[in-house]
């Protein structure tokens, strides 16, 4: 497709958001935002240190990136024994010293993680609307909190 058709094909499709107008969609679905993080690769960390805070867990998000990272070095296959680094599609070392890094940001495997790591259950809800919400069960038996967190313009924020 030549570039301006495929320019006018994506301009007839994209309808740009305000912070404002994302708020509004969370609220019609019947949720408060109460922390934005920087949308920096380390807001799905932010946003779990908010929420574990509220719970009486307090760690940095620099402590929380490296404690998932350190749950996933030490458990590198899921509850079924595959292996996770089939689901990133690099070596497993790879991903690990990727995600150790400030600025990378967090995905399903590490919330996974944080699920399992601090007993809670994530409710992802996106700003495409209820039908792209997402709940992470913790693999183990205890339920400490149920979190809900928010994902928009690559960006993950916490909700109540």
């Amino acid at each position: 497709m030549p570039h301006k058709r495929r320019e006018n094909a994506r301009s007839k499709f994209y309808i740009p958001m305000t912070v404002e107008d994302v708020y509004e969609e969370f609220t019609s679905q019947g949720y408060n935002v109460v922390f934005n993080p920087d949308g920096n690769g380390d807001c799905q960390f932010s946003a779990i240190a908010h929420h574990l805070a509220s719970i009486g867990i307090f760690r940095s998000e620099r402590t929380i990136r490296e404690e998932i990272c350190q749950y996933l070095e030490q458990n590198p296959s899921d509850t079924d024994g595959f292996p996770l680094e089939l689901f990133v599609g690099v070596p497993w070392s790879q991903y690990l010293a990727s995600m150790a890094l400030n600025g990378t940001y967090g995905d399903q495997l590490t919330l996974q993680a944080a699920s399992n790591l601090y007993l809670i259950q994530l409710r992802i809800v996106s700003s495409l609307g209820a039908s792209a919400m997402v709940h992470i069960f913790f693999s183990i038996s205890h339920l400490l909190q149920a979190l809900h967190l928010v994902t928009f313009r690559k960006k993950m924020g916490s909700i109540l």
